[in-house]
């Protein structure tokens, strides 16, 4: 009987030590899947030396529309409950709009832009290590660099017709810094595959400016404020 019950001691003691722990110091964990962006843009007045005597019209951004891309996160845990995470993702594709454009007569639609999020977050995971389900909040620093900016061709053509000029404008948007905050989970299924859905606030404001290349024609928002929510769903697989 005493050996019987050893016996079952030492089983269980088996079974829980190959029992999938989920976060322990040390540990790397790298995710990947799918990622929304959801923009809330708006802006100050936008500063115009270009439209002539149509004045200086409060014209604002007022849109820029969602994206889905490729989501990468990686996590290293430093301690007991703490992990550092590095946010990543495929270039975001946006475009840009400004409502009252067309009641000047000219299109909406700005431009376009792509952008990259990178953003390093302290996450907090309040859970026991054995536990499969690891829920945890996040608080970092997020640097958006802009590239690819293209300028819609039927706006430059309508500013073209106030101005009369025959001008080619570019269209610039300057990088941003801001604070990022997240939440989400992890849902480890076995020893190194997991599950993970995760949402961050994102601080990204930023200037926009449609400048003339041989002018000095400009059309400048100060103070863009995107402030995305991004959304990911991921499969993770710890290292």
């Amino acid at each position: 009987m005493k050996r019987l019950s050893l016996t079952a001691v030492l089983a269980t003691g088996l079974l829980f030590a190959s029992t999938a722990s989920a976060h322990n110091p040390g540990d790397i964990v790298v995710r990947a899947g799918v990622a929304v962006v959801q923009p809330n843009a708006s802006s100050a007045q936008l500063n115009s030396s270009a439209l002539g005597d149509l004045g200086d019209p409060a014209i604002t951004v007022s849109g820029i529309n969602r994206n889905i891309q490729l989501g990468l996160t990686g996590t290293y845990m430093v301690m007991n409950h703490l992990g550092l995470e590095v946010l990543a993702a495929t270039p975001f594709s946006h475009d840009v709009e400004a409502d009252e454009l067309s009641q000047l007569g000219l299109p909406d639609d700005v431009g376009s832009t792509m952008h990259l999020p990178p953003t390093i977050s302290l996450q907090y995971y309040p859970m026991s290590g054995d536990s499969a389900f690891q829920p945890y909040l996040g608080a970092g620093i997020n640097y958006t660099m802009f590239f690819k900016k293209e300028v819609n061709q039927e706006l430059v053509d309508g500013l073209n017709g106030v101005t009369t000029v025959d001008e080619e404008y570019t269209l610039s948007l300057k990088d941003s810094w801001g604070w990022a905050v997240q939440a989400g989970f992890d849902y480890q299924i076995n020893d190194k595959l997991l599950v993970n859905a995760a949402v961050w606030h994102i601080a990204i404001a930023s200037q926009a400016t449609l400048h003339g290349q041989t002018s000095d024609h400009k059309i400048k928002a100060a103070d863009v404020v995107i402030d995305p929510l991004a959304f990911a769903v991921t499969v993770g697989y710890k290292l």
